[in-house]
């Protein structure tokens, strides 16, 4: 039941009954609002899945280069992304980072999921291996850097789009709480 909506003390405020036009002679918002999350259904502007796609695919495109791990023997210090000059597994969670973009663009966010299993699973294997790599020698210390953290954040942001969508599809009001007054 979408009502009009009046101006107030400088905010818009979504009525249930049919109010009286602005006396500022403002328009009433649109019925689709271009905001993240105000339209479940398809509308053009970006919706949160992809908009969390998209920030997930990002920091998952520049994690590659941010420094994973360091590695220090003795009194040499050595820092290493997941690029590794074109040598890592960074250009195939590269390759997935895009490959989650376009995915995300067509809305098709089970396979977002998948991209984000699958890149989860490459940094875990490749920081367990380093570990095991490096760790095992006793002159060596090995510490996780920044880049980890990123590389991490842009895949669970992946792997939250399918929720993060079923959520704004049932306009679930916990997540969507000003949906209403723009409707």
């Amino acid at each position: 039941m979408a009502g009009s909506a009046v101006r107030h003390t400088g905010h818009w405020i979504g009525c249930r009954h049919r109010a009286a036009p602005d006396p500022l002679g403002l328009p009433a918002p649109p019925a689709s609002s271009p905001l993240p999350g105000g339209d479940a259904g398809g509308g053009s502007g970006l919706q949160w899945p992809q908009i969390s796609a998209l920030f997930g695919g990002v920091l998952l495109f520049l994690g590659v280069f941010a420094p994973a791990f360091r590695v220090t023997v003795v009194f040499f210090s050595f820092t290493f992304d997941f690029f590794n000059g074109g040598h890592g597994d960074g250009k195939y969670l590269m390759g997935l980072a895009i490959f989650a973009l376009i995915v995300a663009g067509f809305k098709r966010y089970w396979g977002v999921f998948t991209v984000g299993i699958i890149s989860l699973a490459i940094i875990v294997i490749d920081l367990v291996d380093a570990m095991n790599k490096w760790g095992a020698n006793s002159l060596v210390v090995l510490s996780y850097e920044w880049g980890c953290a990123v590389l991490i954040l842009g895949a669970v942001l992946l792997l939250a789009v399918p929720l993060i969508d079923s959520m704004t599809a049932q306009n679930d009001p916990e997540f969507n709480l000003y949906a209403d007054e723009f409707s």
